[in-house]
């Protein structure tokens, strides 16, 4: 099951690059030992934001001491929205933020995420077409998506 999950926090996450990439390498690895792999990113000080593939039924994990809640999202079209939603206000739409999935892909940098890589997964959009959807932005299309299901599922940090 592809998912959303937004964990803001009053506190930085981190505070330097190695404290993020530690961050996302925790994260990562946790959905790894649940059976899933983490596809996408977005990292700021007080907020983090993943795109995800986790086993059906996982609602709700413990990481790094936050209970999580995941979003579920339906459908491909959906997905593409989610991952437009990630890059949205960067620089570049990703590409010049170095802490989100988009940069990986076009920097060949850290790999916390499968966006742009090879994977296992074969009902995944094509690089392509995420690509496109994050260049179109959402203008609209995230209205839509959070009023049927809201895609930021806040955790107490």
């Amino acid at each position: 099951m592809y998912c959303w999950i937004c964990i803001p926090s009053d506190k930085p996450f981190y505070n330097n690059r190695q404290q993020a990439k530690t961050l996302l390498l925790s994260f990562s690895s946790q959905c790894q030992n649940r059976g899933g792999a983490l596809l996408d990113y977005t990292l700021e000080p007080n907020r983090c934001r993943f795109l995800a593939m986790l086993p059906q039924g996982q609602r709700a994990f413990l990481w790094k001491g936050i209970p999580v809640s995941v979003q579920k999202i339906e459908g491909k079209q959906e997905l593409l929205v989610a991952y437009a939603i990630l890059s949205e206000g960067l620089a570049g739409k990703g590409k010049y933020y170095e802490l989100c999935g988009t940069f990986e892909a076009f920097h060949k940098s850290d790999c916390f995420c499968l966006l742009g890589k090879i994977s296992p997964l074969n009902d995944l959009p094509s690089f392509k077409e995420i690509i496109d959807a994050k260049n179109q932005g959402t203008t609209g299309q995230e209205k839509t998506l959070t009023e049927e299901y809201p895609l930021t599922v806040f955790a107490m940090a």
